[in-house]
């Protein structure tokens, strides 16, 4: 038998824990989600120059990958200074024109190539002083690593009037050991 003083201890302890646990899990419910997108298996990748141009204007770039309420998200930190951030808006079709040319053309794709269109809400100087707008994302999968090209566009959309790319910017990245990275 428990003394009555402990036993009367435990009879308030016992609904008090369990209000907090309550409490809890309300809160945990009703907090935000925070998810990284399917098969992103790391929310940073850390990508190296495959340019003179890219060297110059960026140096090694860092990319991490997230979601908000605007759905996916990706910052750009590159070691000479420059961010961005900008949010996926769909895939572009390599023919769309960029001023006179076409984005397979200026990005030199290869056929069958399919650009993701990430739309640039933040800008840190990717075109210098003027801002971009959009940038045009085309990451295939290598046999060594990863290849990854970025067409800055100011002014409008690809395919529209009044678009034109300040510049293309060419990255690799290696193959992580004993990592699988399908469905990135």
């Amino acid at each position: 038998m428990l003394p009555a003083r402990i036993g009367a201890a435990l009879a308030l302890i016992g609904p008090a824990a369990f209000a907090v646990s309550a409490c809890g899990e309300r809160e945990a419910a009703s907090a935000p989600e925070q998810t990284i997108p399917a098969g992103v298996l790391s929310p940073e990748w850390a990508y190296t120059p495959a340019s003179a141009e890219t060297k110059a204007t960026t140096g090694m770039l860092t990319v991490e990958a997230g979601i908000d309420a605007l759905g996916p998200s990706r910052m750009l930190r590159a070691e000479k200074g420059v961010i961005a951030f900008m949010h996926l808006s769909g895939e572009v079709d390599p023919a769309a024109l960029v001023g006179a040319r076409p984005v397979g053309e200026l990005m030199a794709l290869r056929d069958g190539a399919r650009p993701m269109l990430q739309k640039v809400d933040r800008d840190g100087g990717l075109c210098g002083a003027t801002p971009a707008s959009y940038v045009v994302w085309y990451e295939p999968e290598l046999i060594e690593g990863r290849e990854l090209v970025l067409a800055v566009v100011q002014g409008a959309a690809p395919g529209e009037t009044g678009s034109t790319v300040c510049r293309v910017l060419r990255y690799t990245r290696e193959r992580e050991a004993g990592k699988s990275e399908e469905g990135r």
